[in-house]
């Protein structure tokens, strides 16, 4: 798939290169400044939230799945599942 720099690519190139003909493409680096690219790095996250519990998903009988972020970011770097574990807490790092 055709990768575009979106720092410089323009909206008019977009459209003449992909939206008309109707290609995919993936459009890269637009969070580069954003400070949230440098303080959400896994690094930091794991640095501030490595003890923190957070929710990733429900037991068959809907009880809520609790891990620690230490334990789940291990689970990201070694994981092949099918249907993989994510975060769905919208209080992470609230408490």
């Amino acid at each position: 798939m055709q990768r575009e720099d979106g720092r410089t690519f323009t909206l008019q190139n977009f459209r003449q290169k992909y939206e008309v003909p109707r290609i995919p493409c993936v459009i890269t680096a637009l969070t580069k400044s954003w400070k949230a690219h440098k303080n959400w790095s896994m690094q930091n996250l794991y640095k501030n939230y490595a003890n923190a519990y957070f929710n990733c998903g429900r037991t068959p009988t809907g009880r809520l799945v609790y891990i620690r972020y230490k334990y789940f970011a291990e689970y990201m770097r070694e994981n092949e599942d099918d249907s993989p574990l994510y975060i769905c807490d919208s209080s992470f790092g609230e408490r």
